[in-house]
């Protein structure tokens, strides 16, 4: 009987995303490294396509305090800006000031920069009711961690394209309740 209700419950869920945060947004309230000038928002086109983003020198951190939703997915379209002399990694990592969790990174070459190039993770650990009476992730603050390094320390410029949460549309109805509290 448990496992019949639990294939009906997973089947009743509805599988289309929605944003849930948009990090664009969040963009004022974030800790941003080397400076808050290391950092604007643009238009970026790429492969014929334009973009929200955040554009950003590298090497930068830009770190986001929030609640996550529950079930949700970061995703963003990366790209480098003009002509970058040296591959530029991009991670996301998710911090609670004890612990930093690299949950994705993607290098892009120069000769691919200008190219979109997709990066997602999982965020789904870090809300939700979990078994551990000590570990309760929705009464925490997590900081987001984006984050663009350059191989040898050279210069260059970081594009994160529509850099967003997404959720189901319960998942996200529940958090703008909850994020509102």
């Amino acid at each position: 009987m448990l496992v019949l209700l639990s294939i009906v419950s997973g089947c009743a869920r509805d599988p289309t995303q929605l944003v849930a945060v948009n990090l664009i947004d969040r963009l004022s309230a974030a800790d941003r490294r080397p400076s808050e000038q290391a950092f604007d928002v643009v238009g970026h086109q790429a492969d014929g396509r334009e973009l929200a983003a955040i554009r950003a020198v590298v090497p930068s951190r830009l770190t986001i305090p929030m609640v996550m939703p529950r079930r949700a997915v970061f995703r963003a379209e990366v790209a480098l800006a003009g002509t970058a002399p040296v591959p530029v990694r991009f991670r996301v990592g998710v911090s609670d000031h004890r612990i930093y969790e690299s949950l994705a990174e993607v290098t892009i070459q120069p000769e691919a920069g200008a190219a979109w190039t997709s990066v997602s993770a999982d965020l789904s650990a870090y809300a939700g009711r979990k078994w551990s009476v000590f570990y309760q992730p929705d009464g925490r603050t997590w900081r987001l961690v984006l984050a663009a390094d350059a191989a040898a320390g050279q210069p260059g410029v970081a594009i994160w394209g529509r850099p967003r949460i997404e959720a189901s549309p319960d998942d996200v109805k529940q958090y703008l309740t909850r994020a509102t509290r």
